[in-house]
């Protein structure tokens, strides 16, 4: 497996390579032709494992191959917290990487659980301007960078990974949601049992998002 800082540039890279993005605001040539391959995009009956908490899989099948995103939201005051667990590969072709180098960039992070976290506001309203325009240089500053301290994941095992890597993927205003790129070292998805966040930027604190196993859908 190559090192971390490795890995790290890898991800840092692919978060800006012209390719298919997940939920792009603004589709480019390639992302288009990516597009043409998506045969369905599906999702599994919402399932409620704790008050305010939902479980769910998106199935989304992409160049005749099907893919899992599993999903955990949670609803705290007027803010909903989703994580979404991206498969690597699914995640690399979405950013542009080609058949030729898919294997070694497979490999390359391969023992990575790459996941996005995503801050959305419940009535639409940018949560930017709602609540962090007062400290904006500030703000934007944590969400890129300090962040990463209030995230970690419990595995199979009840050890405590903390991640190697964070982006926050900036939209500007134009959606009401705020997305943080997350890579957890040395873990494969199916070893995923509870996911916590300690929302110290729009103060909600300790939260927690359990993977219900027999909803839980592996993509190895």
């Amino acid at each position: 497996m190559m090192n971390v800082i490795n890995i790290m540039i890898l991800l840092f890279v692919l978060t800006f390579l012209n390719g298919c993005g997940f939920d792009n605001l603004s589709p480019n040539k390639s992302e288009l032709e990516c597009k043409k391959h998506v045969m369905a995009i599906e999702s599994s009956p919402q399932i409620a494992v704790e008050d305010n908490c939902i479980q769910t899989n998106t199935f989304k099948i992409l160049k005749e191959k099907k893919y899992v995103i599993n999903q955990v939201k949670r609803l705290k005051k007027d803010i909903s917290y989703t994580i979404k667990i991206i498969p690597n590969e699914l995640f690399l072709i979405e950013k542009g990487v080609n058949s030729s180098e898919m294997e070694k960039a497979l490999q390359e992070i391969n023992k990575e659980t790459i996941c996005y976290f995503e801050f959305e506001s419940i009535s639409k309203r940018d949560l930017i301007k709602q609540h962090l325009s007062g400290n904006l240089d500030e703000a934007i500053s944590y969400l890129s960078s300090g962040i990463i301290n209030d995230f970690y994941m419990i595995n199979m095992n009840n050890d405590t990974v903390r991640p190697l890597f964070v982006h926050f993927e900036r939209n500007f205003h134009v959606a009401p949601f705020e997305r943080i790129l997350l890579s957890f070292p040395d873990s494969h998805q199916n070893e995923i049992t509870e996911f916590f966040y300690d929302d110290k930027i729009f103060g909600n604190g300790l939260m927690n998002f359990p993977l219900t196993q027999d909803l839980f859908t592996s993509n190895y």
